[in-house]
């Protein structure tokens, strides 16, 4: 049978990621952010790249990913989330 009406998705809305944030994406950071008080570096990293997965534009994943790297000693990873933070949002001073 086919049906007749058009596929409505939730996501009509334009991406106006300046204030709206993927969902998906914030449950990721907000597990991250437990795991990188916890010390758990490895699963924060595993966190925040599940939400970079989700919504690249957001400054803040790659900010809270930088520092779980930095934590880690892993300062290469780090520097080069640093820097795609202050790509997206050169005004965060996070990012330097």
């Amino acid at each position: 049978h086919t049906t007749t009406q058009p596929h409505n998705h939730t996501t009509t809305q334009p991406h106006n990621h300046t204030t709206m944030t993927n969902p998906e994406a914030e449950k990721h950071k907000a597990i991250g952010n437990t795991h990188l008080q916890s010390n758990n570096l490895t699963a924060a990293i595993e966190s925040y790249t599940a939400a970079i997965n989700l919504d690249g534009t957001n400054h803040l994943y790659y900010s809270n990913r930088s520092a779980a790297y930095l934590k880690k000693g892993d300062a290469q990873n780090a520097l080069d989330d640093a820097n795609s933070t202050i790509a997206l949002d050169p005004n965060f001073s996070k990012g330097y």
